[in-house]
């Protein structure tokens, strides 16, 4: 599973770009590794699933992959926005179930099927380096 990683810190936006087969210990992989990073304190985040073209993530990984987020960001983040980007069906519905369950969290999550919104929701204007 590459992932492509954008920093923008003028803006405060990094941006990820998954590709390829996301699997729950890519998932973990890929959060550790985020939250070990210094730009894991920029107040927005892009997570783009777009290129995705095969999952492996139960609701079970979901669940856990909010409560580690919740664990590691939400103390550092209080005003942060995360977009996910999530075009099919059961990409979607996993990515707003996450979204469900961050519900009450620091970080705003909000989930989409294109990259249209992202600019206006997040504040931004030229997204898309990440593509």
């Amino acid at each position: 599973m590459p992932i492509r990683v954008s920093v923008d810190e003028t803006r405060g936006l990094v941006e990820m770009a998954v590709a390829g087969e996301l699997t729950k210990s890519e998932l973990v992989k890929t959060m550790d590794r985020y939250f070990r990073e210094p730009y894991s304190t920029l107040p927005l985040g892009l997570f783009d699933l777009s290129d995705v073209t095969f999952m492996d993530i139960s609701g079970d990984s979901v669940r856990d992959a909010a409560r580690r987020a919740a664990q590691h960001v939400d103390s550092r983040l209080e005003g942060g926005k995360l977009e996910i980007v999530a075009p099919r069906d059961l990409l979607f519905g996993m990515a707003r179930m996450y979204e469900i369950l961050r519900a009450d969290s620091t970080v705003e999550v909000q989930v989409f099927r294109g990259r249209d919104e992202v600019e206006s929701w997040l504040g931004i204007t030229d997204c898309g380096t990440v593509r």
